[in-house]
């Protein structure tokens, strides 16, 4: 009996042993799954990280063309800005380069108005000479 017990424990016991190391097994198929999961997931995880790496790369690559375009939009605003000014200062300038021509103007025609009424009230050159000439003629014919 003694004996029949010690080989009921001793299968007792190979059973026990044989669940343990069914379990090891299957503890390690999952330990070996995790491990697959993890570098797989490792390998989506580098991959993600290039691709994410290569879009901030072309993102930065945008701003900073935006930039550049954004500091010579500021260029071409001061610049039309200058020609505004300058235009606007020329228009000034010209208008008040037309007034004074026009003033001279005003003041010639006003002058040539004057002259033409001169010349209105004296005799012609032609009327004076010929009185010249008259009165000599009547003072030589005196003279004879």
């Amino acid at each position: 009996a003694a004996l029949q017990e010690s080989h009921s424990l001793h299968d007792s016991r190979f059973q026990e042993i044989q669940e343990q190391s069914a379990h090891h097994s299957s503890l390690a198929e999952r330990v070996e799954y995790l491990e697959t999961a993890m570098g797989e997931s490792a390998d989506q995880h580098a991959r993600e990280l290039v691709a994410l790496r290569d879009a901030h790369g072309r993102h930065s690559n945008s701003l900073q063309d935006l930039q550049e375009r954004h500091a010579s939009h500021s260029s071409l605003v001061e610049r039309v800005e200058h020609l505004e000014k300058t235009t606007g200062e020329s228009a000034h300038q010209h208008a008040r380069e037309l007034a004074e021509l026009k003033d001279a103007l005003s003041r010639h025609d006003s002058s040539l108005q004057d002259i033409k009424e001169r010349h209105a009230s004296h005799s012609s050159l032609v009327e004076r000479l010929e009185y010249i000439e008259k009165s000599i003629g009547e003072s030589a014919d005196q003279h004879e």
